[in-house]
């Protein structure tokens, strides 16, 4: 169920931390793209968790994703491990906001099921992750 809050009007961002979430400030270093991170899922959360919690998960998510994308494929990957950590980082990713990367993730999964298109798969879940870490960054910054 999606609510038609505001940022500024939610409880789980403040005012100032809500700044920039989505939306263009001048500088694109401090805006995260919708098309990244879905941030009315990510209030949802915060309204059944709890703000606190809810931002505690989005920095796991950060080393979450390190961990399981340390660096582009430039060998054969294990494909039981790459399973795994896809199918772990669709339901994770998809509850915080990060919709693309949890589509990116069931494509990878899929992929390593099928053994077909494994590599390009794994490309395209590696750039959605960096571009969440990227957006967990921002957020970060902004809920100092």
């Amino acid at each position: 169920m999606r609510h038609s809050k505001s940022v500024n009007e939610s409880i789980c961002f403040s005012k100032e931390s809500a700044k920039g979430l989505g939306r263009e400030t001048g500088n694109p270093s401090h805006v995260v793209s919708a098309d990244v991170f879905d941030k009315e899922i990510f209030e949802e959360l915060c309204e059944l968790l709890g703000r606190e919690t809810a931002y505690e998960a989005l920095w796991q998510l950060s080393a979450d994703l390190h961990e399981a994308f340390p660096e582009k494929p430039s060998h054969a990957l294990d494909l039981r491990k790459v399973f795994e950590k896809a199918h772990y980082l669709i339901g994770r990713t998809g509850i915080l906001g990060f919709t693309s990367l949890s589509d990116a993730s069931y494509r990878l999964q899929e992929a390593c099921k099928s053994k077909s298109q494994v590599n390009e798969c794994y490309e395209s879940a590696y750039e959605k992750a960096q571009a969440a870490c990227n957006a967990i960054s921002i957020i970060k910054r902004q809920s100092a």
